[in-house]
């Protein structure tokens, strides 16, 4: 994920686990994470759902 180099979301992207569940999604896993990663996620989702906005 690019971060622009902001300090502190890079710290955040070290701490994350990735994993892979049953259905092949790879998701993000806070419990085996080792430290603060709320940042990443909320702008993975903001990312997700800009993405997937329908046309009006």
């Amino acid at each position: 994920m690019a971060h622009g180099g902001q300090p502190v979301l890079h710290w955040m992207m070290d701490n994350i686990y990735i994993c892979t569940d049953s259905a092949s999604n790879i998701k993000h896993n806070k419990v085996k994470s080792t430290g603060k990663i709320d940042g990443v996620v909320k702008k993975n989702n903001t990312t997700t759902y800009q993405g997937n906005t329908p046309a009006r």
